[in-house]
Parts: structure tokens; sequence; C-alpha cells
């Protein structure tokens, strides 16, 4: 059933079963511990919302060279060993959370934890295109279906935990998050890939990728998709509530919707899209999201029946765009990028969703504060922008896997 699902075949991926066991495992382990960081240090290490909050963004641009710094280990040391040094790094991160019982102590502990998640994207990736050959754009959905899956099954986890034992439950949490990282490490020692840059080679310098025009341009496009996805979430339930109580309701369940569609769906519409250039499937994602935000936003001009058919329908727009992208946007990079340097560039493709994390609370909830109607269109033009940008770039060939 399972092979039938994703049509791949992990008896050609080295290892095949203890690495998708391992991005399981880290799935859960990171789903539990997001939603629960601020909640932890407020009543386990005594801190207000307000400065847990601005640990937490500090920690965040502090740990944005942490993608790029890992791009040179792995290109000297492979992929799969720097992972497992990742997870360690990131176990640690959980234990030192035990002991932080002060500003600097808990700064300390959000900033390695946050470079160690930075250092993991930056790595996984890689780590994917090594271990999967042709395989590699239907692994790519598959980690995002099971990543999407077990984020939520982890934070449910989390809850439970906590909702029984209390604080000394968000010890129990914050204890299994670092045994569970530990697990994920210890199922890839067995792995092993190849080095991409000898010991005799010079590592290219960091911003040498974005003098890359097709690179940099693939990135803006990305930036400008990821920050109104990121943001979706939020946006939409602040501005449905804008518009009457019942807009909470309804938000979760499009939310819930969204995510049960992108979990079990995902894997399907990648193999599907195969047939197409990544160019073809970039465009088309961000003109879906284009067109779905449109439709939200000139809802929210209309009586509540209106806006809240708008809202459904604009969901539409916003899923299908989001199915697409995800399914095609790793990949897009490995094509784009020279092989000895695929972790250079997926390490700034990762940066650029870091800092697409920073700028969306700032941007989109500034917006939003000016009404539904202006956040999203503003959404639909950054789809329109980010379409018009990938007409310009023009990867390989597509190698399509039977």
């Amino acid at each position: 059933m399972f092979a039938r699902w994703t049509q791949l075949d992990l008896t050609r991926i080295p290892r095949g079963r203890s690495v998708l066991a391992s991005v399981a495992i880290d799935s859960v382990a990171s789903g539990a511990l997001l939603p629960f960081v601020p909640l932890y240090f407020v009543f386990r290490a005594g801190l207000s919302q307000s400065a847990v909050g601005v640990l937490m963004t500090l920690a965040a641009i502090l740990a944005l060279p942490a993608g790029t710094l890992t791009s040179r280990f792995v290109g000297r040391y492979g992929s799969a060993r720097c992972l497992v040094v990742i997870n360690c790094v990131r176990a640690l991160a959980a234990v030192g959370a035990l002991f932080a019982t002060s500003r600097l102590l808990a700064l300390v502990v959000l900033l390695l934890s946050t470079a160690g998640d930075n250092a993991f994207w930056a790595g996984n990736s890689t780590f994917v295109a090594d271990i999967t050959g042709d395989q590699r754009r239907r692994w790519y959905a598959l980690e995002g279906s099971i990543r999407n899956a077990a984020m939520g099954l982890g934070a449910l986890a989390g809850g439970v935990i906590v909702g029984f034992a209390g604080n000394g439950g968000l010890t129990v949490f914050m204890a299994l998050n670092a045994v569970s990282f530990l697990v994920a490490a210890v199922l890839l020692r067995g792995v092993r890939t190849t080095p991409r840059v000898t010991g005799g080679d010079r590592p290219a310098r960091a911003l040498s990728v974005y003098t890359d025009v097709k690179f940099s341009v693939f990135l803006i496009a990305s930036v400008l998709l990821v920050v109104p996805l990121l943001a979706m979430p939020s946006v939409l339930t602040l501005s449905l509530v804008q518009k009457g109580q019942w807009g909470a309701g309804l938000a979760g369940v499009l939310i819930a919707l969204n995510v049960v569609i992108l979990v079990l769906t995902l894997p399907v519409v990648s193999r599907r899209v195969e047939r197409y250039r990544h160019r073809t499937v970039m465009i088309a994602a961000a003109l879906s999201i284009a067109a779905g935000a449109a439709v939200l936003g000139v809802g929210f001009l209309l009586p509540t029946w209106g806006t809240a058919v708008c809202a459904v329908v604009g969901m539409v727009g916003l899923t299908a765009g989001e199915l697409l992208s995800t399914s095609v946007m790793n990949d897009f990079v490995a094509r784009i990028a020279p092989p000895a340097r695929l972790a250079q560039y997926m390490a700034a493709y990762q940066l650029g969703w870091a800092a697409a994390g920073l700028l969306w609370p700032v941007v989109m909830l500034s917006l939003t504060a000016r009404g539904g109607t202006v956040v999203w269109l503003v959404t639909a033009a950054c789809g329109a922008v980010a379409a018009a940008a990938c007409t310009l770039v023009r990867p390989a060939p597509v190698a399509v896997v039977r």
C-alpha cells in the first residue's frame, strides 16, 4: 500500500526504512516542540511572555547563518554524517532546556535549538538529493507529507502530556524530545553519503550563489510565495474573526482540511506533475495562490455569506498552490545547482525560508490590521509577481521516473 501511494522503491535507497523512520521520529519531535516552546519557558523558567518572544526573535536572527555554515561541513564530510551531529545538537538543546532557569540560559538554549533546526533543513535537503537519485522529487514530496502529519501528531501528543501532567508534563515532553532526536541520529548512523568537496578543493564563497541569476530569481519567487503560506493560518483566522466571531470556527475547519489534504495527496500530486517542467509547475502554483487570495480579498467586500463562500473557494486555490509548490521547490533548487555546490545552494534556499519566517509576522499581520481585503489582495499581487519571475528560470529538463 505504501509503495502504491508513493511509487517509491525503498530498496534503491541506502537503508531506506531506517531513513524513513528517522524522518518520522524527527518530525514528531519537532512537532511536539514547536507549539510548546513559549509555554515551557513561561511556566518552567518563570519568564514573561514578552521576554520569551524577544528571546525567540533574537535567537532566530542570530541563528540565520547556521545553514550556510552547515553547507561547508556537508560538502566536506557528507550530508549523512552532518545530520547525525545536527540531531545530537538538537537533543543537547532539549536537555539544556531542562536547566534553563534564567534569560541568558534560555537564550543559549533557544539559539542552539534554532541553529540546529536551520542546520538540519540545510543538510537534509542535500541528504535527500544524495541518497534518492532519480526518485528525489517523490522523496521530497513524501517527506513533506510525513512531516505535516507527524508535526500534527507531535503537537497532539505534547498537548495530551501537558494537559494530564501540568507543569511536570512540560519537563516530560522536553525529555522525550531529547530522546527522539537521539534515536533519529542513531537511525542515520549506518547511512553513507559521498562528500561533494574533496580535501584539496577550496570551498566556494557562500555568497557567490547569489550571483547565479537563475537561482536568485527563483529565490525571490519562492520567498514571495512562502511568506503568505507561512502566514496563512494566522492571517486567515484573524481576518475572518474581524468579519465576525463565526470566522474562528470556519478558519479552524479550513486550516484542518488544508493540512489533511497536504498529508494525503502531496505524494500523489508530486507524481502526477512529474511530466511537466519545474518552471511550469511553479507558475501554476503561483497563479493558484494569486487566484485564491484574490477571491478571498473580494470576499471581504461582500456580506457575511459572501465572505464565507469566498473563504472556502479561496482556500481551494491556496491549497492547490501549496501542493504544487511544495511538490517541486526542493527539486527545483537541486536542478539549478551545480552538483558540487548543491549544499551551498540548499543552504541559501533554506536561508530564504528562515528570512520569510522572520518577515511574515511583521509584514502580514500589519497588513491584516488594515483589513482582510488589503492583506489578501497584496498576497494575490505577490503570487502574480512570483509567477512572472518563474518564467525567467529555466533549469535542466525533467527526467521522469517510471
